[in-house]
């Protein structure tokens, strides 16, 4: 089912490069943010897409709170070329921001968009 699936994750794939951040609640807080873009998207659950946004997004939060965002000048042309699909996944991830109290950059976003569009299109 869908929680042994990301309990597995946790245990395979996030916990030993996650540090500073509770990873149940960042996952209780993704799961949100994933449900809601999903529906913006019309997509449905699936647990690969949800594996890609979990990990590449627990990573996020954990650079954006440490305040060690991503330096990458190539996903700033991504971004301009994916405008409507950054801003459906920025609006998804704003219970995030919320409950960290932090605003996730554009280029974090764009990382995470990257990884996700083979799922999206």
């Amino acid at each position: 089912s869908e929680n042994s699936h990301i309990i597995d994750l946790i245990d395979n794939s996030i916990s030993s490069s996650i540090s500073f951040i509770d990873i149940y609640k960042a996952i209780d807080i993704l799961k949100n943010c994933l449900g809601v873009t999903l529906s913006k998207l019309n997509l449905y659950y699936d647990e690969d897409i949800a594996s890609v946004y979990f990990i590449n997004g627990i990573q996020m939060l954990e650079r954006v709170i440490r305040n060690e965002p991503l330096q990458n000048k190539k996903l700033y042309k991504f971004i301009s070329a994916n405008h409507e699909l950054m801003q459906i996944v920025t609006q998804g991830l704003e219970m995030a921001n919320q409950a960290y109290h932090i605003r996730i950059p554009q280029v974090e976003i764009a990382n995470l968009v990257e990884k996700l569009l083979p799922f999206i299109k």
